[in-house]
């Protein structure tokens, strides 16, 4: 029996550290949005949704500004204003020091997808990983791995995704795209149609959600 107890211990040893190998090889390849959980919690911010994210690269101002700046913008899915978005900015924010924060605000960020857009239990991010994980600050982040990959692990070994990269300052690189006229036009006028016809007959403007941007501001500013 004893010798049994130490074989199982021996394996359940074996496995976990395994796992937790697997883990750490988590990274910018892994999907868009796991590095921002990994980095330790931050002074200065870039926040909004995926035009931020991709747009706003933290090396630039870093550049001009002379101070490390992380992008923790995500998506209009994950990231529009409201209290799982303000919740999670709270939790990644430094409150030790002074910051510089960038808000980047868009209509659909203060928006809801639902038929009563201030009723926030139907809130479209709050089954999505801001909600569903709560540390922000932890690597390998154990708990977004198993919150938001379950049975994708192999992704973390093997997904090579050639055109995304999340770096560890939070900017989302899109590269190897095709910058020809013929190109640009059809993805803008994909994308135009994406926001006219999918987002736009489902949206509808939520005063909570523009409440909790006036108090997503309040809170930085007063820090």
């Amino acid at each position: 029996m004893k010798k049994f107890i130490l074989q199982l211990i021996l394996i359940s040893f074996i496995s976990l550290s395994a796992i937790l190998i697997i883990m750490s090889r988590a990274n910018g390849n892994t999907d868009p949005f796991y590095v921002r959980f990994t980095t330790p919690k931050q002074q200065n911010m870039i926040l909004g949704t995926s035009r931020a994210a991709q747009g706003l690269q933290p090396d630039i101002f870093e550049q001009i500004l002379k101070k490390d700046i992380n992008n923790f913008a995500f998506t209009i899915a994950h990231s529009p204003f409201g209290k799982v978005y303000f919740e999670s900015v709270k939790r990644k924010h430094n409150k030790k020091a002074d910051g510089l924060f960038i808000i980047a605000v868009d209509p659909w960020s203060i928006s809801s997808w639902c038929s009563s857009p201030n009723d926030m239990n139907q809130f479209r991010e709050n089954n999505l990983c801001l909600n569903k994980t709560r540390i922000v600050n932890m690597n390998p982040n154990v708990f977004y791995i198993l919150d938001n990959l379950s049975g994708k692990y192999s992704d973390i070994l093997f997904k090579t995704n050639p055109y995304m990269f999340l770096h560890k300052d939070g900017w989302l690189e899109i590269s190897n795209i095709k910058m020809d006229s013929s190109s640009v036009a059809n993805r803008v006028s994909s994308k135009i149609e994406t926001y006219r016809y999918k987002h736009l007959p489902k949206t509808n403007f939520s005063s909570i959600r523009l409440q909790y941007l006036i108090k997503t501001i309040n809170y930085l500013n007063d820090l």
